[in-house]
């Protein structure tokens, strides 16, 4: 059983749930999901929200020991239909005896859907070991404890989510939730933060979040906000020096869900010192770098498997300083060859983010029969006229020739993934010829 702290609450506009209360809302649902066939083991697909009742069927199944494989309510019909069979589902909230052989190390926390693009989901299991491991971690890293107040900002059918909701009930802290769907939007989290339901001091975003909400609020950020996590893509250079310069307490962190969220983290006084970095790895994971620039990592919170020195082959692409700090380069997917030269996107991106004008970029590359790929950006401009002609030649003294844009693609914003993330496949579809 994954045994929270006495004192967690939840804040809702309602007023707070914790304590005798909370323990009778999270019994009644435990008996909902026994009178369903749900027992310890079961494998419980349910369609995971970021409100009270969302928190309220994770409490339940970790109570029964039963195995929620949250589903983000926003998937596309197809992904979610394929989401289900590849979960082996049947009728929401209802349980499936998986036999006593399935879990032979005992009943993991949750089935967490992996947030590649691909369109093929895959869910790995994150047991009792790899949670308790990132949490632990990750507040010692950050200095974390029972007299802080999450925000539930992000889905917990995504690895992110789920341990801000695991992270809170097992340190015992109060979190506040909002009436969301499936996840807040910028907007509630504005609000949230305004003091709507109660006052926040720490969140977990991904970049495209903290670059909207940094646009929304317009100034510093609320008094009571000690920490914002960033995580989940790499963060701009650009959107880091923002936050900087407004005094957002953003800590850069790295991970994924096969090393349960975090790897490497780095404090806000971390970020100040060294923009970009984010940071030495946590206690009990190892970092190495590869031949080929590929980041590695071993350590209790993998949930992947490994090779056979125990590392697991993350497809990031990254160095390390001298101080052992990580700093991410790139994704290996995301690697353009273009002419004979290698060109990571990260790396364009970050440029054409220092343009004023241009509020958001992305980077691919598409087949060309001339260079091999060429590199194709896809910008969103900043409120206000726009002149490509110009930032295309702004590019000439700050990028190499291999390196600049050969197509350019405008759009009011970048379309996103159920993760939060840029769907780069949407864009290469858009931008592809005929």
């Amino acid at each position: 059983m994954l045994r929270g702290g006495s004192s967690f609450t939840l804040v809702t506009r309602e007023g707070e749930l914790g304590g005798r209360e909370l323990e009778g809302r999270v019994g009644s649902r435990m008996e909902e999901l026994r009178r369903n066939g749900l027992r310890r083991g079961s494998l419980c697909p349910l369609l995971s929200t970021a409100n009270v009742e969302g928190v309220l069927d994770l409490l339940a199944c970790w109570r029964l020991e039963a195995v929620p494989a949250p589903i983000n309510p926003l998937l596309p019909a197809r992904e979610m239909e394929a989401a289900r069979t590849h979960l082996g589902a049947v009728p929401e909230n209802s349980g499936q005896d998986p036999g006593p052989s399935r879990w032979p190390g005992g009943p993991p926390v949750a089935m967490v859907r992996t947030s590649g693009t691909s369109g093929i989901p895959r869910y790995l299991s994150l047991s009792r070991r790899n949670v308790t491991a990132s949490v632990k971690a990750g507040s010692e890293r950050l200095g974390l404890t029972s007299s802080d107040t999450w925000l539930a900002s992000l889905s917990p059918a995504h690895v992110g989510g789920l341990m801000v909701v695991a992270r809170a009930w097992l340190l015992g802290c109060r979190l506040a939730v909002t009436g969301s769907s499936a996840a807040p939007s910028v907007s509630e989290i504005g609000r949230a933060l305004d003091g709507d339901p109660g006052p926040v001091t720490h969140l977990s975003l991904v970049p495209t979040q903290l670059s909207r909400l940094l646009d929304l609020s317009g100034g510093d950020p609320p008094s009571a906000l000690r920490l914002v996590l960033v995580g989940g893509a790499r963060t701009p250079g650009a959107l880091v020096d923002r936050c900087i310069e407004r005094g957002w307490p953003i800590a850069l962190t790295y991970g994924m869900t096969e090393t349960t969220s975090q790897a490497a983290t780095a404090t806000p006084e971390e970020v100040r010192r060294k923009p970009g970095a984010v940071g030495r790895p946590i206690a009990g994971v190892e970092i190495a770098i590869s031949p080929g620039g590929e980041i590695l990592v071993k350590g209790d919170v993998l949930a992947a498997r490994t090779d056979a020195g125990g590392w697991f082959r993350t497809g990031d692409l990254g160095r390390l300083d001298e101080d052992g700090d990580l700093w991410i380069t790139g994704r290996r997917s995301d690697r353009i060859i273009s002419g004979g030269a290698t060109i990571e996107a990260g790396d364009v991106e970050n440029v054409l983010a220092e343009h004023p004008a241009v509020a958001e970029a992305c980077v691919i590359g598409l087949p060309d029969e001339l260079w091999g790929d060429k590199v194709c950006a896809c910008v969103v401009p900043v409120e206000g006229e726009f002149d490509l002609a110009e930032l295309d030649e702004w590019t000439r003294t700050r990028l190499a020739p291999s390196h600049r844009p050969r197509l350019w693609h405008l759009r009011a914003s970048l379309p996103l993934n159920a993760g939060g993330k840029v769907d780069r496949s949407v864009l290469a579809r858009e931008m592809r010829p005929g």
